[in-house]
């Protein structure tokens, strides 16, 4: 086997040419490095974003769900109203059907909760900005829907009533108010939720989930048509 010996450098220039290729090739190797690394970041990011667009769509449309039924939720209270005048002049009006109350869908943030710090930063900060504002507006009205949802759970006690104690009353009107004003704070919200969506470009939409409709007894009267 023959073994070539390195050429000695003749000159400077030769010795400098030779560090240019040297030099060259680092920067190469560099480059490349650095363009596969991008090209991770970008392909990360690119599935991260898809996610979460997909999860607060998805969220967009349960927050939309309960909005579309604020109509009822501002009858039936209209309704409980004239319930409590009725029992508080000693004349309680009985109820056709159970009180009911709102559908509501839990919104989902697996997605969100995952994200990585590293991945974050690879994302322009006024996008970071936007998700963050969208999710902790969600996350807002989510904390509003829950404790509507105890709110008519607890009015559930009066389904049947036909008489009602001082604490009865003073406990229907507690709850018809913690009522009427979640309504007007969710509602309220919704603009706000769908400027911040639109900012995104993204839309409510539940994909292939499948979503069982409002109870539609909950729409229907629940006094006599002349109390109500």
């Amino acid at each position: 086997m023959d073994i070539h010996k390195p050429k000695p450098t003749h000159n400077w220039r030769e010795f400098i040419s030779e560090i240019g290729v040297v030099v060259i090739g680092v920067l190469i190797a560099l480059a490349g490095e650095q363009l596969v690394n991008s090209l991770h970041w970008r392909t990360e990011v690119y599935e991260f974003r898809d996610a979460a667009d997909k999860e607060l769509a998805s969220d967009l449309a349960a927050f939309e769900f309960r909005v579309k039924q604020a109509p009822c939720v501002s009858r039936r209270i209209a309704e409980l109203e004239s319930l409590l005048t009725s029992a508080r002049a000693g004349t309680p009006v009985p109820l056709l059907e159970d009180i009911g109350r709102p559908a509501n869908i839990t919104l989902r943030t697996s997605v969100w909760d995952t994200r990585a710090g590293e991945l974050m930063s690879h994302i322009p900060i006024e996008k970071r900005l936007a998700y963050s504002s969208l999710y902790d507006e969600l996350a807002n009205n989510d904390r509003q829907i829950v404790e509507e949802r105890d709110v008519w759970k607890s009015l559930s006690q009066f389904n049947g009533a036909s008489a009602f104690s001082s604490d009865n009353l003073m406990r229907l009107s507690e709850l018809i108010y913690r009522a009427k004003t979640i309504n007007k704070i969710v509602t309220s919200n919704s603009r706000e939720v769908s400027n911040l969506a639109s900012a995104l470009g993204i839309r409510p939409d539940f994909g292939e989930r499948y979503i069982a409709p409002p109870d539609p007894h909950f729409c229907s009267p629940l006094l006599p048509a002349r109390a109500s």
